[in-house]
């Protein structure tokens, strides 16, 4: 019989506790109460790189509807304190080309239009092709770029249809 193990030697406990808690209760907590209260812009750095690190795990784990929820918490962090992780990196060496999480760095850069966004690819060429054709894309179609909404499903990786939406099936 074959044994059905996945070893996840690179995966910090609190990650699988953002997992297990998703599970149990269907929201992403990436801070203790003490922590909320405290809040400060380190705290902030390690919550995007929870976020973050929580997406990739999903990943591994192959669990669609965690990483969904995790793409709605990025985007509700992300228009809720008008900021974005430089994590260009970390998605792009842990993700695949189609990646949703690739897909938001790239029209995050278009929505923000900020030099940061460029500085924080640190040489990464594909980041880079991936927001020069999605630019000129855009230009093309004359497509304005829009804040990303975590209520829309735009980047989900769930089948066609509002009805496979974890959001919709957690409830139902």
């Amino acid at each position: 019989m074959k044994e059905r193990v996945i070893h996840l030697p690179d995966d910090k406990a609190k990650i699988f506790t953002i997992y297990h808690m998703w599970l149990y209760f269907g929201y992403i907590f990436t801070r203790s109460e003490d922590e909320e209260e405290n809040a400060s812009s380190t705290s902030s750095t390690a919550e995007w790189g929870l976020l973050y690190d929580s997406y990739i795990f999903g990943k591994k784990i192959q669990d669609s509807n965690f990483k969904d929820a995790l793409m709605d918490a990025i985007i509700n962090k992300m228009n809720t304190i008008d900021e974005f992780p430089d994590r260009v990196q970390q998605v792009y060496q842990n993700t695949p080309q189609n990646s949703p999480a690739r897909r938001l760095l790239v029209e995050a850069c278009l929505y923000y239009d900020s030099e940061a966004f460029i500085q924080m690819a640190a040489g990464n060429a594909e980041y880079l092709q991936d927001v020069a054709l999605a630019f000129m894309n855009a230009k093309k179609l004359n497509r304005d770029f829009t804040c990303p909404a975590e209520e829309s499903c735009e980047y989900h990786e769930h089948a066609e249809g509002e009805e496979n939406c974890y959001k919709k099936r957690r409830y139902s």
